[in-house]
């Protein structure tokens, strides 16, 4: 894809642009196939396939805007960096959190341990956004608050169900 011949230095505003945007686009996309999987009771492998692809899709768009926003430990590179996130990305940065924790909970796997990570996983983003928006009282992150914090409180339910399965 373009996303990944461009210069991140140069381009940054735009890939982060780019990012978002697709990350939405396979989540409308998604939508629209649960859609149609609903109507014509289509649960084969082969639909449950597709639909983890664009789930991977739409999450390797969400990760990588939200990795843009990271400033690199200069000091040591294998160390994380900073999170610097300007005021007008705040709202699309939570977007993409909470996307990110839908999508996460919304894969295709009969392996319990395989979906238990992805449980893990959604909890982490809700999780995120639910401390952010208590840290920052008066953003966006606001709008977003009570639905996360819920969702962070039923991961754990969701995850020890998926293990009993096993």
């Amino acid at each position: 894809p373009l996303s990944d011949q461009l210069s991140t230095e140069h381009f940054h505003a735009m890939l982060q642009q780019i990012n978002f945007t697709l990350g939405e686009l396979y989540v409308e996309l998604y939508e629209l196939i649960v859609k149609v999987m609903t109507q014509t009771k289509d649960q084969s492998p082969a639909m449950a396939k597709k639909i983890n692809s664009i789930l991977t899709r739409s999450t390797k768009h969400f990760q990588l805007f939200i990795k843009s926003f990271e400033k690199r430990n200069k000091q040591d590179p294998s160390k994380p960096g900073t999170l610097e996130i300007d005021p007008d990305n705040m709202e699309a940065y939570v977007t993409a959190r909470m996307h990110l924790g839908k999508l996460y909970s919304k894969v295709i796997t009969p392996q319990p341990p395989v979906m238990a990570k992805y449980l893990q996983a959604a909890m982490e983003q809700y999780k995120w956004v639910h401390d952010y928006a208590r840290q920052n009282p008066g953003t966006k992150a606001d709008e977003f608050a009570s639905v996360a914090g819920q969702m962070a409180e039923l991961m754990p339910m969701m995850i020890a169900k998926v293990l009993t399965q096993s």
